[in-house]
């Protein structure tokens, strides 16, 4: 008689799904803030030179 341990030969436990792995999530993460960075950088850029354009205001020193 065999006695049965609960571990079964050449079953491997299921794939986790790519976006539960932490390294992904973090990767994921990273690009988002800096994409939220560049975006908040851009959009004060952009407004402050559309303001002074608007005005006549030079943004230069000629």
């Amino acid at each position: 008689m065999t006695i049965q341990t609960g571990e079964s030969e050449g079953l491997q436990p299921a794939k986790a799904v790519f976006y539960n792995d932490p390294k992904v999530r973090a990767v994921f993460w990273q690009i988002v803030a800096v994409l939220g960075v560049v975006g908040v950088f851009w959009f004060l850029i952009h407004n402050t030179m559309a303001n002074l354009d608007r005005q006549n205001i030079a943004s230069g020193f000629s």
